[in-house]
């Protein structure tokens, strides 16, 4: 996935990458993390902040991580390193059918990503978690588009 993402246009013309700290079957971020901080992106993660809402807090120069509710690793939240600028977002997902993402149901990116048309998005996930069929949730903010590896 870390080739393929870097050699991309997208990824070549932004400097901020949004990305998320793996946990459980999800596509792995962290050699892509590394590859970012070393081609001078900034780099965000989500930090949690309350029910169905998160940020993205800078990773480089943050003070430390810790485990959240959800047994996620996050840096510590500290509001002068929350990022919210035009960037390429890779989104984790449970599963897919077309651009349609099922995640893990509490809604944390379709809250972040209802007022961001200037994030691009791209979902991540293996192709075994491709599905015939998704029912469309009607607060679901499609992706811009979906990669299976």
């Amino acid at each position: 996935m870390t080739k393929d993402i870097v050699s991309d246009p997208l990824y070549r013309n932004t400097s901020v990458l949004y990305l998320y700290m793996p946990t459980k079957n999800e596509i792995d971020t962290q050699y892509l993390i590394v590859q970012a901080l070393q081609d001078n992106k900034t780099v965000a993660v989500p930090i949690v902040l309350t029910s169905g809402d998160m940020v993205f807090g800078k990773i480089d120069g943050n003070p430390g991580f810790r485990n959240n509710r959800f047994h996620i690793l996050e840096p510590k939240y500290d509001p002068r390193l929350v990022i919210d600028k035009p960037g390429l977002m890779l989104v984790p997902l449970i599963g897919f059918c077309g651009k349609c993402r099922l995640g893990f149901g509490k809604n944390y990116y379709n809250n972040y990503l209802r007022d961001r048309n200037y994030v691009h998005t791209i979902g991540v996930a293996y192709s075994f978690q491709e599905v015939k069929s998704l029912e469309k949730d009607p607060n679901d903010v499609a992706l811009d588009e979906i990669r299976s590896y």
